[in-house]
């Protein structure tokens, strides 16, 4: 059996298998169990996840959270001792095996009994971490428990919680998920950070965004006890459609969080580095600066360029040009958590934030200035909101409109150390003021508990 085994925390966090509710583990764990001591193969990490571990015998491969296998481990070792069983037994004795197991799990001590329980149904990607496993690591959690998890519940498992929180849903059955929820007395909390009715065409995002799923986002927005959203916009977007105002939570971050003290800017092997990260629906974004990155690739030969996520489509076409040949610095896409501790080790001199003018960025929040100015590498970003609001142009960050304001922006970032250090500790200072995630997981306790305000 596995001998790395993570002990449940107070917050429960897992990508795509579900924690099991108190009342479904004592139900279902005795089967995975008495599987277990039949010398089930048990394999972990998953595929890479640490979250999950998957349990594969004659009856299958079951995969169940890291927080749920650990119980079923202990238990299973328990029961081999005390009937003095190796861990591979004979298949009669699983009934044996599994009213024992039944008997110690009802025995244990629930450490959520008394407590108000919250789950959150997170994206699996970064608006997941951001709106979610980031708020719930930082939440006082005197009188609750918390799960968060990236899999699928039933109505059964989430009866057992007090408030649902629910994230970008947009689909009839999780309406009707909802619906019986709202009438079961439990509170539900709906999270919007994107205008769902506003995605451009060519952005990916809108192939699996209808005229049905549109009007089913409508509708369980509705019936939510609060909606939360990431801007002022988004606010004024959506109270025309669900008849009052979303309430603004802002995305926020730990500045304390094992970055650098002091700003880390600049590259340490002499190279100067430009750094963007972002996803397929940025694509056509890079429009608004790549002329400007060009430029800077033609006339200096120390300049690399880091991507993190998507290859932008502008700089995968450039890779074999004479001035872009080998000097992009690729890392992939990842899984949110795999992400934020890469980019911790990114040494750049200027984070890119390209977003071009269009009704759907407007509603954009700025989280790559928050994530750059905690890195320790200046922002250049388009005159668009959010940026142009986040950003105080020279002082905490650049502001560019045109090819040449892009073009000047890079250019003070690369060539002017004291610069570059000034505008960094100004951007952290606001981060640590207005984007700080131990003041607003405060606001997300209150709205999640019922102690809204809401429009």
């Amino acid at each position: 059996m596995d001998k790395h085994i993570q002990k449940q925390g107070p917050v429960t966090d897992s990508e795509i298998v579900s924690v099991l509710p108190v009342e479904a583990r004592k139900r279902l764990l005795p089967t995975f169990i008495s599987r277990l001591v039949m010398g089930a193969k048990v394999i972990s990490p998953w595929h890479g996840r640490t979250d999950v571990v998957v349990i594969e015998d004659v009856y299958g491969s079951t995969k169940l959270s890291i927080q749920d296998f650990t119980i079923a481990k202990e238990v299973a070792e328990r029961i081999a001792k005390e009937l003095g069983l190796q861990m591979i037994v004979p298949s009669h004795q699983v009934l044996v095996i599994r009213d024992r197991a039944q008997e110690i799990l009802a025995s244990m001590t629930d450490d959520r009994a008394g407590k108000k329980g919250i789950v959150m149904l997170k994206d699996q990607g970064g608006c997941g971490y951001w709106r979610m496993s980031l708020p719930a690591r930082y939440m006082n959690r005197d009188g609750i428990y918390i799960d968060v998890t990236g899999g699928t519940l039933g109505l059964d498992g989430l009866l057992e919680y007090d408030t649902i929180f629910v994230q970008r849903v947009c689909n009839w059955d999780s309406f009707n998920v909802l619906e019986r929820l709202k009438a079961a007395g439990k509170r539900i909390v709906y999270d919007i950070d994107d205008d769902i009715f506003a995605i451009p065409v060519d952005n990916p995002a809108s192939k699996g965004m209808g005229r049905s799923e549109q009007m089913a986002a409508v509708e369980c927005m509705k019936i939510a006890d609060v909606v939360t959203t990431t801007t002022r916009i988004l606010q004024d977007r959506f109270a025309p459609l669900i008849g009052r105002h979303p309430i603004m939570v802002q995305n926020a971050i730990d500045p304390d969080d094992g970055w650098n003290p002091t700003p880390m800017t600049g590259s340490p092997d002499g190279k100067k580095r430009i750094f963007w990260q972002g996803s397929n629906t940025h694509d056509e974004d890079w429009n608004e600066c790549f002329d400007a990155v060009d430029r800077v690739m033609k006339k200096r030969s120390d300049v690399r360029v880091v991507i993190m996520g998507f290859l932008p489509t502008l700089v995968k076409k450039s890779l074999e040009k004479t001035h872009w040949k080998d000097r992009v610095e690729y890392l992939g896409a990842m899984a949110p958590e795999a992400y934020f501790r890469l980019i911790k080790h990114v040494r750049a001199d200027v984070g890119l934030a390209p977003l071009r003018y269009e009704h759907f960025n407007l509603g954009k929040s700025s989280i790559k200035f928050i994530e750059n100015s905690v890195i320790g590498m200046p922002t250049v970003a388009s005159n668009v909101e959010p940026y142009s609001d986040a950003i105080e142009h020279g002082v905490d960050g650049f502001i560019c409109s045109d090819t040449d304001e892009w073009e000047d922006a890079i250019d003070v970032c690369l060539d002017n150390d004291g610069v570059r250090r000034q505008v960094v500790e100004n951007a952290r200072v606001k981060v640590r003021r207005e984007f700080n995630i131990k003041t607003v997981s405060a606001t997300w306790r209150r709205l999640l508990l019922g102690g809204d305000q809401n429009g």
